[in-house]
């Protein structure tokens, strides 16, 4: 009776043991997932007839107008554009979003870069929500041809105010006869300040 006991409280333990993830992709080795010459993706078409009254709420937080050519080639494949951040140098950051959440914060977005108005990749191999782990936060260009862009990471104990880690992405935008590439060079986590 004891033994079926302890093995009955075992599995029990064993059942509510969390699976073991994957490693998540700005925890691991440096991985290229932009490739040269590669297309914008196209957003998944989420608003339906009856969502254009959440949508109209969520107005202000999309940009108004396309007017460089990045912002339109990323519009074209139908995101919301969210922001749009340049070096001055010929690289431009365009952000998209497919959707928000109640209170019209971006969800399932992305980073698109470009370079001299040619599409180089995306800052994620996967789509972003802000409040969520691995959300781009802040982008930044230290030097000619180079990127950093800050992500905010959370444990499963911190509350969505405040990450507990940043991860700054560090990335060089290459020109490979003339079809340009964001490449992914380094990540480094600190603890959030």
């Amino acid at each position: 009776m004891q033994k079926a006991a302890v093995l009955l409280i075992a599995a029990a333990l064993g059942a509510g043991a969390q699976p073991r993830q994957k490693t998540f992709w700005l925890d691991a080795a440096p991985k290229q997932w932009n490739r040269p010459g590669s297309a914008i993706p196209k957003a998944r078409r989420l608003f339906g007839k009856d969502d254009q009254t959440f949508l109209e709420q969520c107005r202000a937080s999309i940009l108004a107008n396309a007017n460089l050519r990045e912002q339109r080639a990323v519009a074209e494949k139908g995101w919301m554009l969210i922001a749009t951040t340049r070096d001055g140098r010929g690289v431009t950051v365009v952000s998209g979003t497919q959707d928000f959440d109640g209170m019209c914060r971006p969800v399932d977005y992305q980073d698109f870069v470009f370079l001299e108005g040619k599409y180089a990749g995306t800052t994620s191999p996967r789509l972003m929500s802000l409040r969520g782990d691995g959300a781009s936060s802040r982008i930044g260009f230290p030097a000619p041809g180079k990127m950093s862009v800050e992500f905010v990471r959370y444990s499963e104990r911190d509350p969505l105010c405040c990450p507990s880690r940043i991860s700054e992405a560090s990335y060089e935008i290459e020109d490979r006869e003339g079809k340009p590439v964001a490449i992914l060079s380094s990540v480094r986590t600190r603890i959030a300040n």
